[in-house]
């Protein structure tokens, strides 16, 4: 089974390197840069990978559709700079024949300070013309005219970028808050969308801003979301840091009988 792994990048040379170290070696890589004026290139050359250059349209969706058409290998994996493969994802690639049959989410590990918390994304699909990504900004995947159906994997994700000096240096604070404003002024009931804003105040310690962002997305209730307890936890940390920790456990255990699997609640 041939495995290419994407990526769209622009600005990160603090943390290719990482992530391209993670990938194996007989792994196809395609980078697609977006206008990187650093070292990302530079690299990304070292790693023999795929080099694309594709002018930033405002459209992650459209960065990553660029990125899987390059793509030769059976199976795609989709990484972003600011994150590793674990050391046994080949391993667990190459015992799951599955994985060729339809998507699969994989568990992403956040590091943030002290804290690491987990939710799962769709990262692997097979290398067929049907998928696709939509929206401009945390781009869902598409098979054919619909939001594509995943299986759960064991494959674990790395992920360091949510943390005020990545954000300050690559000035995606600015750029996401923008992007995310617009989205919710078109659709104030996108309850995913609220959870990413009040991840990006978080991740600033913009901490009355992030609780007003994921209350926002709380009222919504949209249990059945994938996004929805990662939420309830990390509003539950944002109260911590505004000094109301009883609060965040009356609003956490609640939650224990609708997630008894989610193993970041308390």
């Amino acid at each position: 089974m041939k495995v290419s792994v994407c990526m769209i990048v622009k600005n990160e040379e603090k943390h290719l390197d990482r992530a391209l170290s993670s990938v194996p070696p007989h792994y196809e890589i395609v980078v697609v840069d977006t206008g990187s004026n650093d070292r990302t290139m530079q690299i990304a050359s070292s790693y023999n990978c795929k080099l694309v250059h594709h002018p930033w349209n405002n459209s992650f969706a459209e960065a990553r559709n660029i990125s899987i058409s390059y793509a030769t290998g059976d199976l795609i994996v989709v990484l972003d700079a600011d994150e590793e493969l674990r050391a046994n994802t080949d391993t667990l690639i190459q015992t799951m024949p599955n994985l060729l049959n339809q998507a699969s989410t994989v568990i992403i590990r956040n590091h943030n300070k002290d804290e690491i918390t987990q939710h799962r994304n769709i990262r692997i699909f097979p290398n067929d013309p049907s998928y696709r990504y939509v929206g401009d900004v945390h781009e869902r995947l598409f098979y054919k005219d619909r939001e594509a159906d995943a299986i759960d994997s064991l494959i674990k994700i790395e992920h360091y970028g949510y943390n005020e000096d990545n954000y300050i240096e690559t000035g995606k604070y600015e750029r996401y808050l923008d992007i995310y404003k617009k989205c919710l002024s078109e659709e104030p009931a996108n309850g995913y969308m609220w959870y990413q804003l009040g991840k990006l105040h978080y991740s600033n310690k913009k901490y009355e801003a992030a609780y007003e962002a994921f209350a926002e997305g709380a009222v919504l209730e949209q249990f059945e979301y994938l996004y929805y307890p990662v939420m309830m936890v990390q509003l539950g940390y944002t109260l911590k840091e505004l000094g109301k920790s009883q609060e965040a456990l009356e609003l956490l255990e609640p939650l224990l009988d609708l997630y008894p699997e989610y193993p970041d609640l308390p």
